[in-house]
């Protein structure tokens, strides 16, 4: 049953890149196109709301991508921490190294979590509502 939740989760994240990835070139590349009304494409329903929406993913995509390079970051401190802690606590100088990468980390951690958040709002703010056919 795991391994069946871990797929469709898996599925799931693809087909909403591929919602957005379309959505992305139909604002990009067609809209923008002299011979298309516009008017005309989005009035169609199932597009209504299409540009805000897309803005609002490019702009949750920024922040999420600043959460992975924090993340990036904070490994790099944390494996800087045990290499610490493996040299050994005995001496000062280790101790004061060991405790400020932890504060950094928690940081980190912080920023980090105030970006996902950002992100979440900014999806949770802009969602797209899909007519039931």
């Amino acid at each position: 049953l795991g391994l069946y939740q871990k797929f469709f989760k898996m599925l799931e994240a693809e087909l909403h890149d591929l919602d957005i990835i379309l959505a992305k070139h139909l604002t990009d590349e067609i809209l923008p196109d002299e011979d298309i009304d516009p008017a005309e494409v989005l009035m169609d329903p199932h597009l209504h709301g299409l540009a805000s929406y897309v803005q609002a993913v490019d702009e949750a995509r920024v922040y999420e991508t600043e959460a992975a390079e924090l993340q990036e970051e904070i490994d790099q401190c944390e494996n800087e921490l045990a290499w610490e802690m493996y040299q050994g606590l005995d001496d000062k100088r280790a101790e004061r190294n060991a405790a400020t990468l932890e504060e950094e980390i928690k940081g980190l951690v912080d920023r980090q979590q105030k970006l996902v958040r950002k992100a979440q709002d900014v999806r949770d703010a802009n969602k797209v509502t899909v007519a039931l056919l």
